[in-house]
């Protein structure tokens, strides 16, 4: 071969081998921990649960990958009991179950309003022993641990933050005191979140475990994982279920404050709410078609009437078709918040007392407070406090701020005392 064609062949080969190398550092970056507490302060997860088939409802088509064996489904028998002496596993189990004479008890999931989630019959009972193809996953020369959930999942969206979470529940009952708790660990890309999370037997109930991450430039799938590093073939029995990929969106606060009533010469009295919604959230893109739902209708059943609604604001767009009753929407729902941006509404109106005691109150009502974060729709129900985020923790999910706010027409009258 001559020196010009060895010449020309060497440098196909390196641009060859350059476009390979360029192929690989090309791979879409790692993914980016952002934190075991779930969302940022001023954000909560928004939009649908990307994940199939994470509350194991679907008892056919599971859609995920375990190393342990799959011993079914049914609602009882061996069969869906992962007991130790038959090398353990998973199964999905349905409702309250007791095992083991009273020992290892599960139960429903009820449900988690905080991170829009709903209640759950179904459930993954895992008590790691041996793996699907029969080698023991604790003791000398195992792995010491074990990789009980794996999915992939697609349509994410680059450089964007989502939060990966599950919750878990200790089977066995808390005086069970010899027995391994489980130690949970979530991966995303192979990245871990940190260190292991115990769930422990005490307190008895379902906890969440979190992961927030970035995704990186160009990447629109994931791997997600579930691994119990107990390392004890001892105890371990488990419940999960609910596992979810959420995106972290701006926060969206609220609150609807009551005012004193006035009692009016007519026998009527005089509501006044001021309805206050903020942005928690940092995301430059803010919060758009910001909307204020009120069902006066159902806040008064038991009243008379109510009548003269009125709103005021000079920060949002009202909606003049507002009546509490076949119109709920208080705005025109196209005002948009920005970061740390606020809007409030006064609502006034006059109600007439109804008969009987429940016809004088008290009267609980909740505004829900809605807006588009890009896609998604972020929701938050009003507290009763004046704050939108009474707490100043950046979370407005919390079960304590989503109170209804209450007015009552019940007074006594502070008649002088006669002496006589």
């Amino acid at each position: 071969m001559t020196k010009l064609k060895l010449a020309t062949w060497t440098l196909l080969a390196l641009i060859l081998a350059g476009s390979c190398s360029v192929g690989v550092n090309s791979t879409r970056a790692a993914v980016v921990p952002k934190g075991q507490q779930g969302c940022a302060a001023g954000t909560v997860v928004g939009g649908p649960n990307l994940l199939r088939n994470g509350n194991f409802s679907d008892t056919v088509n599971l859609q995920f990958e375990s190393d342990l064996p799959n011993l079914g489904t049914g609602d009882d028998g061996m069969g869906i009991h992962p007991a130790d002496f038959l090398g353990g596993g998973f199964s999905i189990q349905t409702g309250p179950k007791v095992y083991t004479e009273g020992t290892t008890v599960g139960r429903p999931f009820p449900g988690d309003p905080e991170r829009d989630v709903p209640a759950s019959q179904t459930y993954f009972y895992s008590n790691p022993n041996m793996d699907k193809n029969g080698q023991p996953l604790y003791g000398p020369g195992a792995p010491g641990y074990a990789m009980l959930w794996r999915q992939q999942v697609t349509g994410l969206a680059e450089n964007t933050t989502y939060n990966f979470f599950a919750y878990f529940d200790n089977l066995l009952i808390p005086s069970i005191i010899w027995a391994s708790d489980p130690k949970i660990e979530l991966r995303v890309d192979g990245v871990v979140a940190g260190s292991t999370i115990r769930v422990s037997k005490d307190p008895d109930q379902w906890v969440p475990i979190q992961y927030s991450f970035a995704t990186g430039p160009g990447q629109t799938s994931a791997t997600l994982e579930i691994y119990d590093l107990a390392n004890d073939i001892f105890g371990d029995d488990f419940g999960m279920t609910q596992i979810n990929l959420k995106q972290c969106v701006s926060g969206l606060a609220s609150s609807k404050y009551a005012y004193p009533v006035i009692y009016n010469s007519d026998g009527s009295f005089t509501v006044k709410y001021l309805f206050t919604v903020r942005n928690l959230g940092a995301d430059l893109l803010g919060l758009r078609n910001v909307q204020i739902v009120d069902d006066l209708a159902l806040a008064f059943a038991q009243a008379a009437s109510f009548s003269d609604v009125r709103l005021e604001s000079t920060t949002l767009s009202l909606n003049p078709g507002f009546n509490g009753n076949s119109d709920k929407n208080m705005l025109t729902g196209t005002d948009s918040l920005g970061p740390g941006a606020t809007g409030t509404v006064l609502l006034s109106l006059k109600v007439m007392p109804g008969s009987g005691e429940a016809g004088r109150g008290p009267f609980p009502n909740s505004g829900r407070v809605s807006a588009q974060a890009g896609s998604l729709e972020v929701t938050d129900l009003t507290n009763p406090d004046i704050l939108p985020d009474p707490n100043g923790n950046g979370n407005p999910k919390e079960p304590e701020e989503d109170a209804p706010t209450e007015v009552d027409f019940t007074f006594k009258l502070n008649l002088p005392m006669v002496r006589r």
